[in-house]
């Protein structure tokens, strides 16, 4: 997998960089890393129907995701978002799975890199204030 094939905005990766390759595999392995308590929170929030800690997960995520221009990410979180304000059924599951996927390509293009990453789940989410 090249950059071109991720699923980010490169060209927002690019200016957030300054065009530093170095840095932007930086970037987004601090990115990664952040969203996946994210990620384990929204999917034990989903299976409980806890629907302000799908929105309160999804916020962080499309906020991180908006920053360093993960836009497939984005757009699935704001959808997530949407339907945790309205309580209502939708399509909770294939919103988290094209989350996860993403992530996981990002995941995995940055091992084939050389890039150490944080446990794909971690025991401990993120504290919250």
């Amino acid at each position: 997998m090249n950059w071109i094939e991720l699923p980010l905005d490169l060209d927002t990766l690019t200016i957030l960089s300054d065009g530093d390759m170095d840095f932007a595999l930086e970037l987004l392995q601090i990115y990664h890393n952040d969203c996946l308590p994210y990620v384990q929170i929204l999917r034990q929030s989903i299976a409980t129907e806890n629907y302000d800690q799908i929105y309160e997960a999804t916020h962080y995520l499309t906020g991180s995701s908006s920053n360093i221009g993960a836009t497939q990410t984005l757009n699935a979180a704001r959808e997530l978002e949407v339907l945790s304000r309205s309580k209502r059924v939708g399509a909770y599951g294939a919103l988290l799975a094209e989350i996860e996927d993403n992530l996981n390509q990002i995941r995995h293009w940055l091992q084939g890199e050389g890039i150490i990453l944080n446990p794909e789940y971690p025991d401990h989410p993120p504290e919250r204030s």
